[in-house]
């Protein structure tokens, strides 16, 4: 990023380096207009994460910023949380899509600077040659006045402030109402915005002299009642005064009998004034003129370029027929405000003379550009085109049994809802599901007391595939909202895809524990599905939150796959993303040389056991016998998914499940597990473990059963068991029962490692969301070539249809026909952050990786061994096979140690698992030292019949990225930034177990 040199000393704010300031806004400049180009790739809407909103709590700067710096925080922290007006999807409210030539004519405009209020200056003419183009478009006569305001809404009050003005008499300005003895009296439709009734009430008027007339079956202002009720007012002596017409009602786009108004504001000698927000400017379009009739004849008409004119906000106008009424109102003299015939003072009138602002922008430039490039003719087809998707978006809904209109189409509004039982409520979280999902944006009304959907269409880039992508979304989701087939706890992502933002979507399609606790956003792992920056994140043996590369990783493939919701059909979609993360993992896991190595995917870990124990059953008419090992030292719900049995309540395809039933009535695996440390903590020796397992297989062989050995590579206090060269020799030795599953969802492994298994025969399971420091929940299962020759034209039992879907499978695996067409957008998007942290890592040359490593673990080892308060858990030497001594994962990433008090005799006495709990929940706090995150809590045996639990400082991939970067300085960052959580800890415990404090100086 180039810094620019700012002249900070001095008073001016210009750059003193001029060329590199030019080069930034180039930028800045190629930037929007690539955001407009692209506007198609990006969802019409996404909920800003609340680490984005904490951006804008900082205090006041007081240091110059790079201007570069800063652009970048606008590109990352505001440009993509807009309303998303721009986006040819949005149709919420009535607002313009805004123009590539409006922009520069902005940019002109705050070059210039010029402030419009007054004075002898072109930019002066520029917004008389827009007033004399409205004043053409509407018939006015050449003494009609007008001027640009902020919006409609500032100019309908400036309507009510003249139609008093005429009314009382110019003295009204001086004395105030109070010294009239008339009772002003204004009329609208009941279906007018609510900015009428405002201007009634800042005019001093208030709101109850307002008459809200109903409307007929069209939801125009009803005539008959409209005249009965000036008359009624008339009797009880009230002065009626000024009555609104609008051009476009605010809910259905209504236009008035403009004509009849104005009639009959003519007889009873009232202000006949017209809001015409958005509605007027549809003078420009030869079909909507006819329904506009009569506009020529009022008094004054509000209306904004920024909606149908397609001008960038903002652009209101005013215009009125009886100029010297309009001057009358507002004209002040001041004597610094004194007039001349000559020289910057001449010009008289200016703007500051027909309206409150005496600072105003230059507005009118933005408008004379839009309609000089592009010509008035072609904005009208634009208004044309709008009313056009408008009327086939209600021949779509009038087709469709499942969709309700609520009311006629005039213009381009159209209210419709989903047809079902309770429907105001159903229609409610359907419109947000729908402003959720990125790919349109509805807003709500209420017709005739329901609830309405209201799809506004405005944005000259609409398409009629917009309008269908509306039409789908509605169904699919109403369908999925009202007519479900069965309950989903929780549910997968569903169809058309994508119909969440990143943040919520990174939390679908895994179970209950990926989903945030009330009433933060963590889930049950602690981790957030957004980044936390200020967290220091050891915890990757359990789970970390994403990073700010993985979000923006898998914000970027969303607004790739929203591009193609309309164009692709979704499983296709899921279908290909899926084959392109599986050709990702083999290149940068360095195997995609491996000729018939394919890899299946999955939710979790877990999963993937459940998926290989399934898989191993049905291959043989005897139950097979599964090995793994301690399940203390593995996942939660790896012996349930082993043996067969659910081991959640809901699935990754949201189907509702019982924990602990079969999963199928097959024959389920008989399940054994092997302890791999003592009671009192320590590993257990290596040759007992081999000697237990062999003879499980050896009674299984003579059975003729099948077996599956779950191997760990590393489990979750970083045992390698019962490691990777007695793996292979045990299946040399029995090839035709023995299958392996590597379980090795860790990550602790580097491509040598990984092939060599491979090599074997083993299945290797592996996930992105431990070492690799993505987000929980994506697994992956990597299916050697002989396994695959065996196992792909084995038909998988159709009940895993609720943990896995066809294209998470590979390419013509006859396996997977069995199962749904369904989709996991979540795991995708999960799977691509992980993808993003694993190219970084790969990125990393494997000397410096470990080099770090090495030097890291010294550090964290010198100084769990140094504190009385920690005692290491003792983990084998990592013996991986040839040329491991080169590799990264020769040396440990996790480093467990349990927390010790001091006892009342002086002695080291090891905390609880209650009490390390307590600890462990307090790290993320910022009350006793920075704000960590550590494994959580791992059950280790028992000390002295107490049972008691190691925590896990863990290394990750991400860490090891960071640490690289820049050399010394980096490495010492992070494990400075290590040693301050242990730090804290020991100051937790010291805190909560005081006689502590006394033995950290024995």
């Amino acid at each position: 990023m180039t810094s620019f040199d700012f002249d900070d000393t001095g008073a001016s704010l210009d750059p003193t380096d001029w060329a590199s300031f030019r080069a930034q806004a180039h930028r800045m400049l190629d930037d929007i207009l690539d955001f407009t180009r692209d506007i198609r790739q990006r969802p019409v809407w996404t909920p800003a994460p609340q680490h984005v909103r904490d951006e804008f709590r900082a205090a006041l700067p007081h240091s110059p910023s790079d201007l570069g710096a800063v652009h970048d925080a606008f590109m990352r922290d505001i440009l993509p949380y807009t309303a998303g007006n721009s986006h040819p999807g949005f149709m919420g409210w009535v607002q313009g899509g805004g123009t590539p030539v409006g922009t520069l004519a902005e940019m002109l405009a705050a070059g210039l600077n010029a402030n419009l209020g007054g004075r002898d200056q072109i930019p002066l003419e520029v917004e008389k040659q827009v007033l004399h183009w409205v004043r053409e478009l509407f018939a006015f006569p050449a003494t009609a006045s007008g001027l640009f305001v902020t919006g409609t809404s500032m100019a309908n009050l400036m309507a009510v402030l003249i139609a008093r003005t005429r009314a009382l008499g110019a003295d009204v300005r001086r004395d105030g109402l109070g010294a009239s003895e008339s009772r002003l009296v204004a009329y609208t439709s009941a279906g007018a915005h609510n900015c009428i009734a405002q201007a009634m009430d800042l005019s001093g008027l208030g709101k109850a002299a307002l008459r809200l007339v109903p409307m007929n079956e069209r939801f125009q202002i009803d005539l008959a009642a409209l005249e009965a009720a000036i008359a009624q007012d008339r009797a009880a002596g009230l002065t009626p005064f000024f009555v609104a017409g609008t051009a476009g009602t605010v809910d259905v786009g209504a236009v008035d009998d403009l004509g009849a108004v104005a009639r009959l504001a003519d007889r009873e000698g009232l202000w006949f004034h017209v809001d015409g927000a958005f509605g007027a400017l549809g003078m420009l379009a030869p079909a909507l003129r006819p329904l506009l009739a009569g506009i020529e004849q009022a008094d004054s008409i509000a209306f904004d370029f920024h909606k149908w004119g397609q001008v960038p906000y903002d652009a209101g106008f005013l215009i009125v027929r009886d100029g010297q009424a309009h001057l009358d109102t507002f004209a002040a003299p001041a004597a610094y405000l004194r007039r001349e015939s000559r020289g910057l003072q001449a010009g008289s009138p200016w703007p500051c003379d027909f309206g409150p602002d005496l600072s105003r922008g230059f507005r009118a430039l933005k408008t004379w550009f839009t309609f000089k490039v592009h010509g008035a003719d072609r904005i009208g087809r634009a208004i044309s085109q709008t009313c056009d998707l408008a009327r086939h978006l209600e021949q779509r809904i009038k087709a469709e049994p499942r969709l309700e209109l609520l009311a006629p189409v005039a213009l381009n509004i159209v209210c419709f809802r989903y047809r079902c039982a309770d429907a105001d409520a159903a229609n409610a979280d359907l419109l947000v599901a729908l402003q959720e999902s990125g790919l349109c944006v509805p807003s709500s009304t209420t017709i005739d007391g329901r609830f309405a959907i209201r799809a506004a269409i405005v944005n000259h880039r609409t398409r009629r595939e917009d309008v269908d992508t509306l039409i789908r979304a509605t169904l699919q989701i109403g369908d999925r909202l009202t007519h479900a087939k069965a309950k989903r706890a929780v549910p997968a992502a569903p169809v058309p895809f994508v119909l969440l933002p990143t943040e919520q979507l990174l939390t679908q399609g895994g179970d209950e524990r990926l989903l945030p606790v009330a009433p933060g956003r963590l889930n049950k792992y602690g981790c957030a599905p957004v980044p936390d920056a200020g967290l220091a994140a050891f915890g990757s043996s359990t789970a970390t939150s994403i990073s700010t590369l993985g979000f923006a990783a898998a914000d970027r493939l969303r607004g790739e796959l929203l591009a193609e919701a309309g164009a692709v059909d979704a499983e296709l979609l899921y279908r290909r993303e899926c084959d392109r993360v599986r050709a990702t993992l083999k290149t940068l896991c360095g195997v995609d040389d491996i000729a018939g190595l394919d890899i299946a995917l999955a939710a979790s870990g877990t999963d993937l056991h459940l998926i290989a124990a399934e898989w191993a059953s049905g291959g043989s008419a005897k139950a097979p016998l599964v090995i793994m090992m301690d399940a203390c030292e593995t996942g939660s719900g790896v012996a349930a998914a082993l043996g067969g049995r659910h081991f959640g309540e809901a699935s990754p395809q949201g189907a509702v499940l019982v924990a602990g039933a079969p999963v199928d009535q097959r024959n389920a695996p008989e399940v054994v597990q092997v302890a791999i440390r003592d009671d009192d903590g320590a590993p257990r020796p290596l040759a007992d473990v081999h000697a237990q397992i062999e003879s499980q297989v050896v009674r299984a062989v003579a059975a003729d059963r099948r077996v599956l050995l779950i191997a760990l590579d590393v489990s979750k206090t970083g045992l390698l068991v019962p490691g990777p060269a007695w793996v292979a020799g045990l299946r040399r030795r029995w090839p035709r029962y023995l299958d392996v599953v590597v379980d090795a969802c860790q990550f602790r492994l580097s491509p040598a490692s990984l092939r060599r298994y491979l090599d074997t025969g083993c299945l290797v399971a592996m996930t992105g969301s431990k070492f690799l420091a993505g987000p929980t929940f994506c697994g992956a299962l990597f299916i050697p070539p002989a396994m695959t020759a065996r196992w792909r034209d084995r038909p998988l039992p159709p009940a895993l249809s609720a943990y896995s879907a066809r294209a998470e499978w590979p390419q013509g695996w006859a396996a997977a026909t069995h199962l749904d067409d369904a989709t996991n957008f979540g795991l995708l998007l999960r799977w691509q952050a992980a993808l993003a942290e694993l190219q970084a890592f790969a990125d990393v040359p494997a000397t410096k990786a470990r080099d770090f490593v090495e030097t890291f673990a010294a550090a964290v080892r010198a100084r769990v061994e140094a504190e009385p308060a920690l005692r290491p858990l003792q983990v084998h030497a990592l013996q991986r096979g040839a040329g491991d001594d080169a590799s990264w994962d020769a040396t440990p990433t996790i480093f467990p140690f349990v927390l010790h008090r001091l006892a009342p005799d002086g002695t080291r006495v090891p905390l609880t698992r209650a009490e390390t709990l307590d600890i462990y929940r307090l790290l993320p706090d910022d009350a006793a030292g920075p704000r960590c995150q550590l494994g959580q809590p791992v059950a280790c045996g028992s000390r002295d019949g107490v049972p008691v639990s190691a925590l896990r400082l863990c290394l990750s991939a991400r860490l090891i990225v960071e640490a690289t970067a820049d050399g010394d300085e980096s490495a010492a960052r992070v494990i400075a930034r290590a040693l301050a959580a242990l730090d804290k800890l020991v100051h937790l415990v010291a805190t909560r177990h005081p006689s502590l404090s006394k033995l950290q100086h024995a």
